[in-house]
């Protein structure tokens, strides 16, 4: 009998060796399965991640082709040269209606748009925009006086578009601007050509008109002594902008560097911005 036991567990044994491999064998094959290769399947997946990056992060340098070009020094000197503001025909003398009220010296049915002394007292220079409010505010003068010692003020320089054909409506403006070394400047720039054309004007502590520019689709920004200009495009339907740096040097109003940028460089504002 006993020995009939010993050989039903030997082939029991022999039978579940043999069927190792079937489906069936519950408990038997979960014991074999780590000497399977799934374990190095996904070894390769992470080098093959780690050569891709270094492409995905060098993706936004692209954009810097249209980075600004290296700043030039320049010397270049500006002159007067096709100012817009001029002295007018006839002597034009004014008093304000209480001390500082320098708004109070626009013409008789205008309105001022905005004005601002240079300096004050005796001949110190100040700046008047004024515009006619009816019918359509479109007829603009700007004014630059003098304050005379007897607190009347004398117009220097005028610059009148009563038919509103030559600047564009009310977009007249002004800046005072401090210079080192010297009493400030006033700079006046008028939008032509349908807003095409910024007409830039320098008025020195003088009262005369030291320099003049002409800036195509051009801007204009009071910096440190003197201003930042834009103007452009290079070429006819380009997008590469003009930046000059200008300054007093000496007294005398020159470009004093120069830098091609790209258009979304340009200051909105296509006039100063006081």
């Amino acid at each position: 009998m006993r020995c009939f036991v010993v050989a039903v567990l030997a082939v029991v044994l022999t039978v579940l060796t043999v069927s190792g491999g079937s489906k069936g064998a519950g408990p038997a094959l979960t014991g074999a399965l780590p000497t399977a290769p799934l374990i190095t399947t996904t070894a390769p997946a992470p080098p093959s991640t780690a050569v891709t990056e270094p492409h995905a992060t060098t993706a936004p340098s692209l954009p810097t082709t249209t980075s600004a070009a290296p700043t030039v020094t320049m010397n270049v000197p500006i002159t007067s040269a096709g100012a817009l503001l001029a002295p007018p025909t006839a002597p034009d003398t004014r008093r304000e209606d209480a001390p500082n009220d320098c708004a109070s010296l626009v013409d008789s049915g205008w309105e001022s748009l905005d004005c601002k002394a240079a300096a004050l007292g005796a001949g110190g220079l100040t700046y008047l925009i004024e515009a006619l409010p009816m019918p359509s505010a479109i007829a603009t003068r700007a004014y630059i006086f003098r304050q005379q010692p007897d607190g009347s003020y004398q117009v220097l320089l005028r610059a009148e578009d009563d038919s509103g054909t030559h600047y564009v409506a009310s977009e007249v403006e002004a800046a005072v601007v401090p210079i080192a070394g010297s009493a400030p400047v006033i700079v006046v720039g008028f939008l032509e050509d349908n807003g095409n054309l910024l007409g830039m004007d320098v008025v020195s502590p003088s009262g005369v008109v030291a320099a003049h520019r002409d800036l195509p689709d051009g801007a204009v920004l009071p910096s440190a002594n003197g201003f930042e200009t834009w103007w452009g495009p290079t070429q006819p339907g380009g997008s590469v902008y003009t930046h000059d740096t200008i300054a007093d040097v000496g007294g005398a109003w020159r470009i004093v560097a120069r830098q091609e940028v790209p258009g979304e460089d340009v200051p909105q504002a296509r006039n100063l911005l006081a």
